[in-house]
């Protein structure tokens, strides 16, 4: 589905936050975009086209935080998301 067909069936989003543009070595370029719409659901935008959507980011929040938490139980003290360099 592209953005024109997400409109046409969601709306405008609430909020737009233009994650950034990504040039990988071959100088390909990969644009993202996350799409709003209340407080609870995400529609991801990737070079125009979706390429998720999440319908209750509280639930997935809860279950990342689990894992994170799950981890660091075993010991495991490593940092769990790496930063973009």
């Amino acid at each position: 589905m592209n953005y024109i067909e997400v409109l046409e069936t969601a709306g405008i989003p609430d909020k737009k936050i233009f994650v950034g543009t990504v040039t990988d070595e071959t100088g390909l370029q990969t644009k993202t975009e996350e799409w709003y719409y209340g407080e609870n659901q995400l529609i991801v935008i990737v070079n125009d086209t979706v390429n998720a959507i999440d319908t209750d980011i509280s639930s997935t929040y809860r279950k990342i935080q689990h894992i994170i938490d799950s981890a660091r139980a075993t010991g495991d003290t490593s940092v769990m998301i790496q930063p973009v360099q």
